[in-house]
């Protein structure tokens, strides 16, 4: 879930005459699906915050994730729920 910070500093970007108020959410959403970690970004403006934000819960999710790996805590009836080579190779 988005914060509240998050949202308050974006509502003084938002122009709907600039025709991506509805890309943002959507590159968040790609973002965080796809965990990528490397995104090139033309121009700065609203969906530029929409990405950093998805980059930055990517790396705090994965944080929690590897460290409940570590601990032997991402098993589900004694199944591994995560990939640790990909959790281990995030840095």
């Amino acid at each position: 879930a988005l914060d509240n910070t998050f949202l308050n500093h974006l509502s003084s970007l938002y122009n709907p005459h600039m025709g991506v108020e509805n890309l943002g959410p959507f590159l968040y959403s790609f973002i965080r699906f796809t965990k990528i970690r490397q995104v090139v970004e033309i121009g700065a403006g609203y969906t530029s915050l929409w990405i950093l934000q998805a980059l930055k819960d990517n790396d705090g999710e994965l944080e929690r994730i590897r460290k409940l790996g570590r601990s032997g805590q991402c098993l589900l009836l004694d199944i591994p729920w995560a990939v640790p080579e990909y959790v281990e190779q995030y840095d």
